[in-house]
């Protein structure tokens, strides 16, 4: 334990100014953005769609700093093949720092979003909290399969550059494209409801706790949760992280 704190420690050092920057970036955008928008444009909540707007770019900004902290771990080789932690243990120190990082960006912005809005004037304090941890689960959740399926393949990417060299790139992307499609389909079909849509648990009753939109900013859908599909995606995250920190170890030992 002592170890991964440790190592996560050095991660915060190395990148804490990346999420500084973009917090003064998202902010500075926010403000800015909604004060021009107000003199010219007579909208209801600017500043609610602004803050969508940093939550969307905030998401690509995770991807980017976990491959960031990824490919500078693979210019000093020597720290991942002398170091006494397992490749697993010093990937799983970059995926807990961007998450926890993500987590405090999306809190910080949801926060400056939600709770001033005039969307949700007649919303008590607590039915806007549940909005704002919603939000922040949400997110969450997503930009956690995000990282799994970036480092599934930039493991890919590394092993194709070996053999196809500058290709390598161009073949990862195409892969990722065709299986992505391919999920689409297969998520979108009768087969996978088949499989997965059983132990349904009917989420409506939470509707009662999240507020009721004045204007068009902001749509809740509430669906309901299958305790088989959720415990599949869980054990496919697992699969996804033992996958790609077996597969990276490989190929940099190899």
């Amino acid at each position: 334990m002592k170890k991964f704190i440790g190592l996560l420690r050095k991660e915060w050092v190395l990148y804490r100014s990346w999420w500084l920057v973009a917090i003064v970036v998202g902010l500075i955008f926010i403000y800015c953005g909604e004060y021009f928008l107000d003199q010219r444009i007579d909208i209801t909540d600017p500043r609610l769609l602004f803050t969508s707007w940093v939550l969307v770019l905030g998401t690509f900004f995770v991807v980017i700093q976990f491959l960031a902290s990824l490919h500078n771990g693979l210019k000093t080789k020597e720290i991942w093949l002398h170091s006494t932690s397992s490749i697993a243990q010093l990937v799983g120190v970059k995926f807990v720092f961007t998450l926890t990082s993500s987590t405090v960006f999306i809190t910080i912005f949801s926060v400056i979003g939600l709770f001033p809005s005039q969307d949700f004037d007649e919303s008590s304090f607590l039915q806007l909290s549940f909005l704002h941890f919603m939000t922040v689960a949400t997110l969450f959740i997503m930009q956690c399969m995000l990282i799994l399926i970036v480092l599934l393949f930039f493991a890919l990417n590394v092993y194709l550059k070996k053999r196809f060299g500058r290709f390598a790139f161009i073949i990862s992307i195409g892969s990722f494209i065709l299986i992505m499609k391919l999920w689409t389909e297969f998520n979108e079909s009768k087969v996978y409801e088949n499989i997965f849509y059983h132990g349904e648990i009917s989420t409506e009753v939470l509707s009662k706790f999240l507020p009721q939109s004045n204007g068009s900013s902001y749509f809740i859908i509430m669906g309901s949760f299958y305790v088989v599909e959720g415990l599949a995606f869980v054990i496919g995250y697992f699969l996804l992280y033992k996958v790609g920190t077996k597969w990276l170890e490989k190929v940099i030992l190899r």
